[in-house]
């Protein structure tokens, strides 16, 4: 059997809502402000929708367009070293949420230096971390091991992530940091990169991970 088209696609689903809302040709036509031959046509993939109908479908059945147009994106998620110090219980469940979790080789020198320049319990914190990373790293959970060297930490980190924006242009790519200096680099014409924070990433992908110091010490706990 040969490939549908997209028209075809969107068609069958398109009718496929129609039928879910019980409505026949003429109604849901007139709930469109279409001609029935002209729904028809699109139900049969003759015809594509144009934006004005596709808008009406989306008020009408409540679909997500993303649904409707099978579209659909990767998530990338760029960790800064103050997440992983102060939220390393999250590591785990990184993955669950979004399709790929990167660790830039400058905040692996930054755990680095805080497990052999820091206070004791800093030290043992940081250590865990890499510890952690390590054990976690895979083909989703990734530790970019090349280092952007245009400036400071903050710059190759930054650097890092704008690279990762470019390469993956169709995807979005978060760097989830609660440093709000990063908020203010200018993303030129980057337009899918979105720096956040912690609580912000609990909004955007449902999982609740602000700072919880018996979780944070049950982590290490786990991991010592």
């Amino acid at each position: 059997m040969a490939n549908k088209s997209p028209a075809e696609i969107i068609g069958e689903k398109i009718k496929k809502f129609r039928m879910d809302l019980g409505d026949t040709q003429e109604a849901f036509a007139a709930k469109l402000d279409i001609g029935r031959p002209t729904l028809s046509l699109i139900e049969q993939g003759k015809q594509e929708p144009d934006i004005r109908v596709l808008i009406n479908i989306i008020k009408v059945t409540k679909i997500d367009i993303m649904e409707l147009l099978e579209l659909s994106y990767k998530t990338h998620l760029v960790l800064d070293t103050n997440i992983i110090l102060n939220c390393p219980y999250i590591l785990n469940s990184l993955t669950t949420f979004c399709d790929f979790v990167y660790v830039p080789a400058t905040v692996i020198k930054e755990l680095n230096y805080q497990k052999d320049h820091s206070t004791e319990q800093k030290r043992k914190v940081a250590g865990m971390c890499l510890n952690k990373i390590l054990e976690l790293k895979s083909e989703r959970f990734i530790i970019w091991d090349e280092e952007m060297k245009v400036g400071s930490n903050d710059d190759n980190i930054f650097a890092f992530v704008k690279y990762l924006a470019k390469i993956n242009v169709n995807d979005m790519v978060y760097l989830m940091t609660n440093d709000v200096d990063f908020k203010l680099k200018p993303v030129g014409t980057t337009t899918n990169l979105k720096v956040i924070t912690s609580a912000e990433f609990d909004g955007i992908f449902k999982q609740n991970i602000k700072y919880n110091i018996a979780k944070s010490q049950k982590f290490f706990e786990l991991v010592a």
